[in-house]
């Protein structure tokens, strides 16, 4: 079932992107090579606890090789990206990998219409690692908030299949509709059922835009999502989302936005239901050299991965700064805290963090020098698997990487 969802979600975005595909285009295909090695302290073999591990450092290397697409006509974008991983660890332990990532989309515009379509496949062990070796820096949005598990030597796999359509009305607003879905299977592991639900998740919304003068406009939008957990241990769960959004430049480099509005989240074929609310906050700042952002992100009712539905939180920070003119360093740290609602037994709290310097060597070559942090503590109530506390995490990365850069690689 769960391939033909994903096979039907992949024919969909190439059917409708083919007819524009093959008319009077522009098509460039670019490609990067990423050479990584490295030291990890905590890989968080699935099954065993930190103490359990034998060695203190784990040292490892990887090639990340990518492929991309693409394809401009006088009205639409099409785009395609293939990500390949290969992991190597220098222990006895079985804890080799490799990973595939495959991105499909599609763009019109018409003026008035506005037509989006975009599917995400990943498969990996470690999403996280997948993400950072690819050269993909943290960003304080939470790339990394889902819950990314790391179940080495058994793969997971996610994707994620949406479609949006935008209608301007007059000079300054739009209508805008959207839907979506989501799945991820974790190959499916008895001692991990209640902790690792495989899922899908279903939404659809429906918004209005309207720009107030040209530094501020205000949104609006209602969101509903289905949460379809996997295997009989979690029931089923809905939400029901409004929010109302401003965004203000409040200089030529200053720019905030604000949303909020009330939630209500219920248990299916349940009796239990609560209200609450979402917020987001958001500012950045573009100085000559640098680059700072921040935001503070709360969700009523979300799954991220981790057990069913949780209460969240994430304080997020970013920042970029321009040493000259071939060194960059970017920095990134979240802070997150979940709250079991209905019958999740997981509540969770950390941090994750990391700091990556990159040096132009030549005009297409780059290296870089990285490490990351991530520190979890969880309260969880399992005792009939004996599991309680087996995800408290404290785990130290640091990598080198040379990255090449191919970007004309080819245009037809």
């Amino acid at each position: 079932m769960r391939r033909n969802v994903l096979a039907i979600a992949l024919l969909l975005s190439l059917g409708a992107a083919g007819r524009q595909v093959f008319g009077e285009r522009t098509n460039q295909v670019s490609a990067s090579v990423n050479v990584v090695a490295g030291v990890d302290d905590n890989p968080v073999v699935s099954g065993l606890r930190p103490d359990q591990l034998s060695d203190s450092y784990f040292f490892n290397w990887g090639l990340y090789p990518t492929l991309r697409l693409q394809s401009r006509g006088a009205r639409s974008i099409f785009d395609a990206n293939y990500a390949f991983g290969l992991d190597r660890f220098n222990t006895d332990l079985d804890l080799n990998s490799e990973s595939h990532g495959l991105g499909l989309g599609w763009q019109l515009d018409t003026g008035k219409w506005k037509l989006g379509l975009r599917n995400q496949f990943r498969k990996s062990p470690d999403f996280t690692a997948f993400n950072i070796f690819q050269g993909i820096v943290f960003t304080p949005q939470g790339v990394f908030f889902d819950y990314d598990t790391v179940a080495l030597r058994r793969d997971s796999y996610e994707n994620t299949a949406t479609f949006s359509l935008d209608r301007r009305v007059g000079a300054r607003s739009s209508l805008n509709f959207g839907l979506g879905h989501s799945l991820r299977n974790y190959e499916r592991d008895e001692r991990f059922q209640r902790r690792l639900a495989d899922q899908n998740q279903f939404t659809g919304h429906v918004g209005w835009d309207r720009e107030l003068s040209s530094r501020t406009s205000l949104e609006a939008r209602y969101q509903f999502t289905h949460f379809d957990f996997q295997g009989g241990v979690y029931r089923d769960g809905r939400s029901h989302d409004l929010s109302l959004g401003l965004r203000f430049q409040l200089a030529p480099t200053v720019r905030m936005y604000l949303a909020a509005g009330p939630s209500y989240t219920q248990e299916v074929g349940g009796d239990l239901s609560f209200w609450g609310y979402n917020a987001r906050i958001g500012v950045t700042k573009a100085f000559e050299t640098r680059f700072v952002s921040a935001y503070y992100d709360r969700r009523n009712g979300a799954s991220i991965g981790l057990g069913s539905l949780s209460r969240t939180q994430r304080l997020s920070f970013g920042f970029s700064q321009a040493l000259g003119r071939r060194v960059a360093a970017d920095f990134g740290l979240s802070l997150y805290e979940t709250e079991r609602v209905f019958s999740n037994p997981i509540d969770m709290r950390g941090l994750q963090s990391s700091l990556v310097f990159s040096f132009e060597l030549q005009r297409y070559l780059f290296f870089s020098i990285g490490g990351s942090y991530t520190s979890q503590e969880e309260n969880a109530d399992l005792p009939e698997l004996n599991l309680s506390g087996i995800y408290d995490l404290d785990r130290r990365r640091a990598w080198v990487s040379l990255r090449f850069e191919m970007p004309n690689l080819g245009r037809f």
